[in-house]
């Protein structure tokens, strides 16, 4: 996929939601995010999974891209999953729209 970032992302019309490789250590911006957020620059890591791998410490990410502020679903994911549980690793509030509900 690095190779061929520039045509991908040419080839989708808004969004694109793409799981990493395992992730070993803090770099994974910069082989994950930054190439893709130049075509999309609304991202958010909304995931994380081990492919049952138990005890696994190198885990794989979810990583949402948009060319429009991000849905409201990253927003009800974001507000219903605790710190560091599956689902929410960290959410960019800077590149992120929230939608909130008057009433709630």
């Amino acid at each position: 996929m690095q190779k061929n970032i520039d045509y991908i992302c040419s080839q989708i019309s808004e969004s694109m939601i793409i799981e990493t490789h395992k992730i070993k250590d803090e770099t994974w911006p910069a082989h994950y995010v930054e190439p893709i957020a130049r075509h999309f620059p609304h991202w958010c890591c909304f995931g994380r999974v081990t492919h049952g791998q138990r005890g696994a410490q190198e885990p794989r990410l979810w990583l949402a891209f948009s060319k429009q502020p991000l849905p409201p679903f990253f927003a009800r994911r974001a507000a219903s999953v605790v710190p560091d549980a599956e689902g929410v690793v960290e959410i960019d509030l800077q590149r992120s729209t929230f939608n909130f509900l008057d009433a709630a």
